[in-house]
């Protein structure tokens, strides 16, 4: 009876780990075009890789994705909040149009959620100061909602539906530094 609960429990976290990451290959230009797993351009997408430094002191590094694209292109696309180029999922938190916001971010699917490491701007506009800081996103594939700069408040409440798992996270220290490890012990129904 333990081998058949195990078989069946391994077929379900198998396939529903397979739907999520079957995000299908090319262009998403809205939040209901990846909840809804429905790109609106298809075709080779060729993807050009930087990197852009952080923090006021500048000593930390993010990875940056962009679409090697025309500004012709990017202006028919307007714009875009993600794409799949076959093997990876990059996103970005930011509004504007494409030209502008070419940073998008790999992302690592966990469950039903895509989770991916970004950057923010942090101002001080009466010292006419400003520096980039990484931050946390998470989407939720099921509800179609971006979580963007998650905070612990953002985090408690995506895992309050687990009490168990909300009361370990309550106890930890530096919090934010957790979000990832407890979205996978979410996930994996962990506690």
């Amino acid at each position: 009876m333990k081998k058949v609960i195990l078989l069946l429990t391994l077929s379900f976290t198998f396939c529903y780990c397979q739907n999520t990451s079957n995000l299908k290959q090319g262009i998403y230009l809205t939040v209901e075009d990846l909840k809804n797993n429905k790109p609106t351009f298809f075709g080779d997408l060729k993807i050009k890789k930087d990197s852009i430094e952080y923090g006021a002191q500048r000593k930390g590094v993010i990875d940056t994705y962009a679409l090697d694209i025309s500004e012709e292109q990017a202006e028919e696309f307007g714009r875009i909040f993600g794409f799949n180029d076959g093997e990876n999922v990059y996103l970005t938190p930011y509004k504007s149009k494409y030209p502008n916001a070419g940073n998008f971010h790999k992302v690592e699917i966990i469950g039903k959620f895509l989770y991916f490491e970004g950057i923010k701007e942090v101002n001080m506009p009466k010292q006419n100061l400003f520096w980039l800081t990484k931050c946390q996103n998470i989407f939720d594939l099921s509800r179609g909602k971006l979580f963007y700069n998650v905070t612990n408040g953002v985090f408690k409440k995506i895992i309050s539906d687990k009490p168990e798992l909300l009361k370990k996270f309550r106890k930890e220290k530096k919090k934010y530094l957790k979000y990832k490890e407890y979205l996978l012990k979410y996930t994996a129904n962990k506690v």
